[in-house]
């Protein structure tokens, strides 16, 4: 049939076309088109409006519901009262901080624990004021004394 020019095969099916210097001629190739989906493409066989209408689908997807409208001007209108919209807008945001403020204040009102109450060192000087050793004893006595001794000169 001549030399081959080019080469290409059918996506996803066994046919080879094959362009020669006396024309075209398809063949098939048995096992060639299994089919390996790219795993980004939704639908590798879909036709031309198939797409279309996914593409418009994944846009109005992207848009938020309050920017969808009937009304075509009122994408591009103005808000006449835009300083009453901010001056709202603020009065709501200061409401809103003095709510939190207000939480906040009663959750740190709730805490009652004290910062260091679990500490190792503390429970450890805690169990020792228990403890009743001979140094102790003779330490009170001596400070019992010279208390006594001070009052006795006072």
């Amino acid at each position: 049939a001549g030399r081959v020019e080019n080469l290409a095969f059918c996506p996803y099916e066994d046919v080879l076309g094959v362009g020669h210097a006396a024309g075209y001629s398809n063949m098939l190739v048995p096992g060639c088109g299994e089919p390996n989906y790219d795993a980004f493409v939704d639908n590798p066989n879909a036709t031309k409006r198939q797409r279309r209408e996914a593409e418009v689908h994944q846009l109005l997807d992207k848009l938020s519901p309050e920017m969808i409208t009937l009304d075509p001007d009122a994408v591009c209108a103005v808000r006449p009262d835009a300083a009453e919209f901010a001056a709202e807008n603020m009065r709501r945001r200061e409401e809103l901080e003095k709510d939190r403020k207000a939480q906040q204040k009663e959750k740190d009102d709730a805490k009652t624990k004290m910062k260091g109450k679990k500490k190792p060192t503390r429970r450890w000087r805690k169990k020792q004021l228990n403890v009743v050793d001979e140094k102790k004893v003779l330490r009170r006595q001596e400070q019992r004394r010279a208390r006594e001794a001070e009052e006795s000169k006072a």
